[in-house]
């Protein structure tokens, strides 16, 4: 029996969605909660200030594997609370790292920057164990989550295995299932493309009082009021289509080819267009329905100026990073884009923008500068975080 979500704890200005599985293996790292102290993100303070990112730098820690050198999902062997197999979306928020496990069916839950590389996760969420690794359906399961979004109100994460986007609540609120008819149900697209229903889903941000979802096997994004969402609840916008009932892929402007991301800041909306290879910018929410963006930055290619097949990014309303999966490696602006021929700043997990092989030698041999298939990236304002999925791992720089 999968372990509910409880309601989560404040104290301090700081919140936690706490579940009832939490990690009890070995001493306390004392040293960890402390370093959780200074990551709260309305402090924005960090011990030995912001790491200062460099191109072809090496991560200072590693999260899902003893060392930087090691790349097997589990470490080889069966799931711990110290493992990661295939991990997709992170967020941080109030001090806690969040890491979607997507392969083990979990969310990992950390208390703070680890000090010590391949480090216990505290909690898990999805699972009644740190060892079980079932899909999971109903209100408390989880099937291979992808993106996630956090507010002090609640978490909010996309599973790709259950076509769905379950929010859970800070409250004692029942959590709610967009995308499907009630909690039991998994079937993509059910009952049609339509403003309630989505394929397996990828990605989610909020933006003001709406939460927007990634639907990129219908060539979409879909935007949610959160005032008035329930189970089923419908969209209440669509970027990407002319109506909801549309799913074709598009080159156009207006149009998007397997957006896999969706990313905000204070300002703007940032889709991934990853079959265009290419991100999407939008000046506020977008009105009315498939208005043109303020910007389209990027093409395929193998420069500081294109993209590969690219999957998330974030953005703090003065830098942008994009996840740039194709080429194995991360994209880093110093500025947000102003025109389409601005080109990143800094490359990371690459030795320069020419070069895109995976591990920096097409090879399997994981390295504290290598991606392998780099998923998702955030940054707290003190430290870089990113999902090298293939490598089942996450680097912090």
């Amino acid at each position: 029996m999968l372990i509910p979500i409880l309601a989560a704890s404040v104290g301090c200005g700081r919140l936690q969605f706490a579940s009832s599985v939490s990690n009890t293996d070995g001493p306390t790292d004392n040293d960890r909660r402390d370093a959780a102290a200074t990551f709260d993100s309305n402090q924005r303070s960090c011990v030995g200030g912001p790491t200062t990112l460099t191109i072809n730098m090496q991560a200072r820690r590693v999260i899902g594997q003893a060392n930087f050198t090691e790349n097997l999902p589990n470490r080889g062997g069966a799931a711990t609370a110290a493992t990661l197999n295939q991990p997709r979306g992170i967020q941080v928020f109030n001090g806690n790292i969040y890491i979607a496990d997507t392969d083990n069916n979990r969310v990992l839950v950390f208390h703070g920057e680890p000090t010590t590389d391949g480090a216990n996760a505290d909690e898990v969420i999805g699972q009644a164990t740190f060892t079980a690794t079932s899909a999971g359906l109903g209100p408390n399961g989880l099937s291979a989550p992808q993106g996630i979004a956090i507010t002090p109100d609640y978490l909010a994460i996309a599973e790709w295995g259950n076509a769905r986007v379950g929010v859970r609540f800070t409250n004692a609120q029942p959590p709610i299932f967009l995308g499907q008819p009630d909690s039991a149900s998994n079937t993509p697209n059910n009952g049609g493309v339509s403003a309630q229903s989505m394929g397996p889903s990828t990605g989610v941000a909020t933006f003001g009082n709406k939460l927007l979802v990634a639907d990129p096997g219908n060539n979409r994004i879909l935007v949610y009021d959160t005032a008035t969402w329930a189970t089923h609840a419908a969209a209440i916008q669509v970027l990407g289509q002319p109506n909801f009932t549309s799913n074709a892929l598009s080159a156009a402007v207006d149009g998007l080819d397997t957006p896999y991301g969706i990313f905000t800041d204070s300002r703007r909306v940032y889709i991934s267009d990853a079959g265009n290879n290419r991100i999407v910018m939008y000046e506020g929410l977008p009105t009315p329905l498939r208005p043109e963006p303020l910007l389209v930055w990027g093409s395929f290619g193998q420069t500081a100026t294109t993209l590969n097949n690219q999957v998330s990014g974030f953005a703090d309303g003065n830098r942008l990073f994009v996840a740039d999966r194709g080429n194995d490696r991360i994209m880093v602006f110093d500025a947000i884009p102003a025109t389409s021929r601005d080109p990143a700043s800094v490359v990371i997990g690459q030795p320069n923008f020419a070069t895109g092989d995976h591990n920096q030698c097409s090879c399997e041999i994981a390295k504290p500068n290598s991606l392998w298939g780099a998923n998702f990236v955030t940054w707290d304002g003190c430290r870089l975080y990113v999902s090298d999925t293939q490598n089942n791992r996450v680097l912090v720089y």
